[in-house]
């Protein structure tokens, strides 16, 4: 398959409200990847910022790579078991009866709630593609791609 047409993506996804972590770190990689490639036809304000945007794609690209081991590397049942596991733990910390701090049960809650939420992101985009390409791979694979975006 030949190399994904971006000028027909970007509208696409420009107006996209993402329902998932994944889904709007691959929306921002591709978007910024689409403005790198083409920097003179950006605002002088992007080009100015083309090797801060050049450090956030390559660190957005690694926090995929990660999320694509991690979805991988692990089956649903274990994600559902961490997501288990991460409640049960702050279920106890943050309980009336715990003698913590308010500052520590706040900080687990907001600790714990995002990595529940990180999780249940794995969970759904696991159900959905079963394994999740990496990204070189799925750059390429247009009809995947949009149908990530369409969910």
């Amino acid at each position: 398959m030949g190399q994904i047409n971006f000028n027909r993506l970007i509208p696409l996804v420009a107006g996209f409200q993402s329902t998932t972590g994944i889904q709007s770190l691959l929306r921002n990689i591709v978007v910024l990847q689409a403005k790198l490639a083409n920097p003179s036809g950006q605002d002088f304000y992007f080009q100015k910022g083309l090797d801060s945007h050049q450090r956030h794609l390559d660190e957005m690209k690694a926090e995929y790579a990660e999320m694509v081991s991690i979805a991988n590397g692990n089956t649903l049942d274990d994600l559902l078991a961490q997501i288990k596991e991460l409640e049960e733990k702050a279920q106890k910390i943050c309980s009336q009866e715990s003698t913590h701090p308010i500052f520590v049960k706040t900080m687990v809650q907001a600790s714990s709630k995002a990595q529940i939420s990180y999780l249940q992101d794995l969970v759904s985009a696991k159900g959905t593609f079963g394994t999740l390409k990496p990204l070189e791979e799925l750059l390429k694979d247009e009809a995947t791609l949009l149908r990530i975006f369409e969910l």
